[in-house]
């Protein structure tokens, strides 16, 4: 019998972030953009996939590919933004994917990749359930729906190896960041 944390162990480990450049390869655009499209319809979002791609594009945001091993399961788009103070916050601006079930095993996928840049939060707006599957998230109700906020562990010796410029976008906090 699995014990059902390793199980959840397991499967977090299994989850890789992968930075996605655009133009995509034929193969994974279409995956991709199906992916994106099914966020950005679960929201009122006032986001669509082609601004989200332009972003990407123009440096402002980052496409990362979520694989489970070798498996493609989700798409999302991150933006790290620097606050008063200098402190740095990962936003994802929209996720979506196959990966049903795991969600949480994918956004421990995004803190991770948010902590080796620097990030001292990952946030976003989303549905109020997922404070059901992200229990270490504050949430609180905004204009856009619900706005959830985790303080990441500050590994020094993990930001000291990984604290590079790349995939960093630093933009200033606007409305829909609150």
């Amino acid at each position: 019998m699995t014990n059902p944390k390793q199980a959840r162990h397991d499967e977090r480990a299994r989850m890789r972030l992968q930075p996605l450049q655009i133009p995509l390869a034929p193969d994974l655009a279409g995956r991709v953009a199906a992916c994106l499209a099914a966020a950005c319809a679960r929201l009122d979002s006032d986001l669509a996939v082609d601004e989200l791609l332009t972003m990407c594009a123009a440096g402002q945001a980052q496409l990362v590919g979520i694989f489970d091993g070798d498996r493609f399961v989700a798409a999302g788009v991150t933006q790290v933004r620097q606050h008063a103070g200098g402190r740095l916050a990962c936003w994802v601006l929209s996720l979506g994917g196959s990966a049903a079930g795991p969600w949480g095993a994918v956004i421990a996928a995004v803190e991770r990749g948010a902590a080796r840049l620097g990030c001292s939060t990952v946030e976003f707006v989303g549905r109020r359930g997922w404070a059901r599957v992200l229990p270490d998230y504050a949430a609180a109700p905004c204009e856009l729906g619900t706005h959830f906020v985790k303080q990441l562990a500050r590994d020094r010796a993990v930001l000291a190896q990984s604290h590079t410029p790349h995939g960093r976008i630093i933009a200033a906090c606007h409305a829909r960041g609150g």
